[in-house]
Order: structure tokens, then sequence, then C-alpha cells
């Protein structure tokens, strides 16, 4: 064991622990003849056999900080392995060398600990929690936007109307309050456009001054852009268009029936089609709420709780992410390296960018991960086993034991687990929100005696 000394030991404010030992002259100079003698061995020194070769030579030929080094990266591990054992808890992360001094010989470890989350006083939180639902007129919707995709259209010799498709080539570009040409940001190339007085894009004025233009018309008008249009930038700004018109074509929309549900899936019918429709409706806004209630949760923690972590863990967390898009960017069949560069110009510009969504999303799995604790939410067998016959409807027989198994024991049980214990945070929060959350205390006493039984 190498003698050190811990001149330095201290947490930080990002749940870092810092650690600074040195080793102590006498010690070096033993270390230093160990790793002269292995390197008596590795290389020539003539006049002398391998291993035989004296201590002043080998220092003298290869000088006093070299042969430091070299002794230094020998004692990283067990060095490691000594400090180790003075962090009483357990690291959050694998520790870090921050630093090294050669003369005197110090190394300075980081270990990340594990963060700190306390979720301050959640269960005052009080919210109105309205009940999810789906109007016929919401499923209407969705099918006019059906008829709309499988439309047809048509040339016709006539002036454009509200609801027609012009085809329409030319630019737009800002211009000042003197009419100075400025950017140009739009530049269509027989672009076809629906004269649809509630676009949303460049909004009901530019449509109204294409209302009544035939094929071969220029036209050339300046509206304000809206305060919603995309980019930002150029939202309520002034803008001029010169476009010409070169088609006008009429929308059929097919019958809302039964021919049409089955051209947009597997439906026999157009009832089939609307159950699918309102079903998916659902799933929709019951997940938007869900993530309203846990934005709320998140967002009281970030103010009036305590979140403290290591930088590591978002360092982590943009690994993953890395990691995934490496897959996928390789499965495309591009070069990782080609597509960072021509994409981000490098992986550090690349990791700043994701940074922000690690961190959100490292903040929100340690809110959540803290919150199942303090609620003792659990999973169930038979919870599981509830969850996987779910996902398991309408899969033929034969394979259904199969993957029953790996849903319930196998590498698909942890999905399985996190979906239930997900459906139990949302239902916890609702009881919060509304009231009529369980007692903490009689929670915990239940779990007590579950545990001894």
């Amino acid at each position: 064991m190498i003698v050190i000394q811990i001149i330095k030991k201290e947490e930080d404010d990002q749940r870092q622990l810092h650690i600074t030992v040195e080793v102590p002259e006498q010690e070096v100079q033993k270390e230093l003849r160990v790793t002269a003698r292995k390197l008596s061995r590795q290389m020539r020194f003539p006049g002398f056999r391998p291993g035989k070769v004296p201590y002043p030579v080998i220092l003298n030929r290869v000088g006093e900080d070299t042969l430091r080094a070299e002794a230094l990266e020998d004692m990283l591990d067990p060095l490691f392995r000594q400090v180790r054992a003075e962090v009483e808890e357990e690291p959050y992360l694998q520790a870090e060398v921050s630093s090294m001094e050669l003369n005197p010989m110090q190394v300075s470890f980081i270990f990340p600990l594990q963060p700190v989350v306390q979720l301050g006083d959640y269960r005052a939180l009080r919210e109105d929690i309205t009940s999810v639902t789906v109007t016929e007129a919401e499923v209407d919707a969705i099918l006019q936007d059906i008829r709309e995709r499988h439309s047809v259209a048509e040339t016709v010799e006539r002036p454009a109307d509200f609801d027609d498709i012009i085809t329409v080539t030319g630019l737009g570009f800002l211009v000042d309050e003197n009419g100075e040409e400025g950017e140009t940001f739009w530049t269509p190339n027989d672009n076809d456009l629906l004269l649809d007085n509630n676009r949303q894009d460049f909004g009901g004025e530019f449509v109204m001054h294409l209302i009544g233009t035939v094929a071969g018309d220029e036209k050339q008008f300046t509206i304000t852009l809206p305060e919603n249009f995309l980019p930002e930038e150029y939202a309520g700004k002034l803008a001029q268009f010169t476009l010409s018109i070169t088609a006008v074509k009429q929308r059929e929309l097919p019958d809302l029936d039964d021919e049409l549900a089955q051209e947009e899936g597997d439906f026999e019918t157009l009832d089939e089609l609307r159950a699918a429709i309102r079903n998916d409706l659902l799933k929709y806004k019951t997940e938007d709420a869900r993530n309203t209630n846990l934005t709320k949760l998140v967002e009281h923690v970030r103010e009036s709780g305590v979140l403290i972590y290591p930088p590591a863990a978002v360092q982590r967390e943009i690994d993953h992410r890395i990691e995934e898009l490496q897959e996928q960017v390789q499965r495309t069949g591009w070069k990782w390296e080609d597509y960072v560069t021509s994409t981000h110009q490098n992986e550090q510009n690349l990791r700043q960018k994701l940074y922000e969504v690690a961190q959100e999303q490292l903040e929100f799995g340690l809110i959540m991960r803290q919150f199942i604790h303090d609620e003792m939410l659990r999973v169930t067998t038979r919870e599981m086993a509830e969850q996987a016959n779910k996902r398991l409807e309408g899969i033929d027989e034969q394979m259904r034991g199969f993957l029953f198994e790996y849903l319930t024991q196998g590498r698909g049980s942890e999905s399985v687990a996190n979906e239930v214990l997900l459906d139990k945070v949302h239902e916890r929060l609702k009881a919060i929100f509304g009231g009529t959350a369980p007692d903490l205390e009689e929670l915990r006493a239940l779990a007590e005696a579950e545990e001894e039984e």
C-alpha cells in the first residue's frame, strides 16, 4: 500500500467531493526506483544487461520529470482505491482525476455524489382536475382533415376562389417603412397554396390578395406578417410578395363514407374509423393532461424544493443521447463523423445543443424517482401481468405465452413496470391536487405490515 496524505477533502455546492492527496517524497523515491527497474527491462542501455541498469543511469537518461510522470501513472489505480475508501457514501458516478502535480506529487479527484432531491410541500398543491372528454366536433374535424388529404385537385379555367388551390412562383421579402427591400424569406417555385382564409402561416390578408386571380396573372402586394408567423424573427414585420400564378385548381373532396374509411386504413366502415379517431384523441388528451400535471410538480420542486446534482450527471445524459443518435445515423448508412461535420461542425457543438434537453430530462427523472419513493408507490406482480396483457391484446396465442414471460420476467419487464408506475404517479397526483390523497403515515404503516408478512 502506498503511503499518502490527504491534504484536501471538501464537498462543493454541486454535490461533488474534491479530494487531493500527496505522496510523501520518501514514498515517491521508493516508487521512482520501482519504475526505473521496469524501464531498465523495457529500454536498451548500452553496456548494461536488461534489468541490471543502475538507477542514476536511468534517471540521467530519461530525466526526473519523465520518471516521476511514469511512476505517477503506475500509481494512479492504487491511489484511487485508497482515496475511494475515504468516501463515506456511494458515489453517483465514476470519479475523475481533476489535476496532477509531479513535485510535490499530488493528485486531485472529483467524486460525483448522489443527487439531493427534496420535493418541498408538494402535498399542499391544489389544482382543478377536469375529466378528459372527446367531442363529436373534434372527431368531425379529424374526419375533415382525412377528406382533404384524400382530395383530388383538377385544373380549372376560372378565377380562384376560397378552398381552391393555386400554383405560384416568385418571392417574398421584408420591406422597411420606406418600402426599401430587405431580406428574402420565401422563394416558391411552382408551390401549391390552399386558399384557406384561416391559414396559419401568412394569414387571411395574404389569401384575400390572391382571391380572383387566374392562371398567368402577376400579383404584387404588401402585408404585415401575422404575430404567430414562423420563424419568429419575421413575425409582425412588413413583407412584400411578387408572385406569378401558373394554375388554379378546384378540390374535389370524397364523400364521408365506408369507402373513405377503407382508403384511410384497416377499417371496414366509417363507424370503425370514427371509433379509432375517438380512441386516439382520448389517448392524446389523456397523455397531455398527465404531462400538464407532471409539469406542475416539476415546476413546484424547482421553485420551492431542493434539487442538487453533480454536473457529470448531465454529461452522462448527453452521452446516452449521442449513443442513441449514433445508432440512428448508422442505420441510415451515414458515417457518424460525416453527420457531425455536416450538421453541427463538431461534436462539442452537438453536446452544447443537447445540454438543455438532457438537463430537463435528468431533473424530471430525479423528481419522479423521489416522488415514487416519498409516496411509497410500488408495482405488484398482478399489476405487471395486467399491463402485459393489455399490450398483448390481439396477439396470436402461439406467441402470447413467450411474449408474456418476456414482458413480466424478461428484458421487457422494466418497460412494463415503468408504465405501471407512471400510471400510479398520475393517479396519485390527481388525488393530491384534488385534496383526496391517502395519508402518508397510513401508507407507511401499511407498507411495513406488508414487509413483515
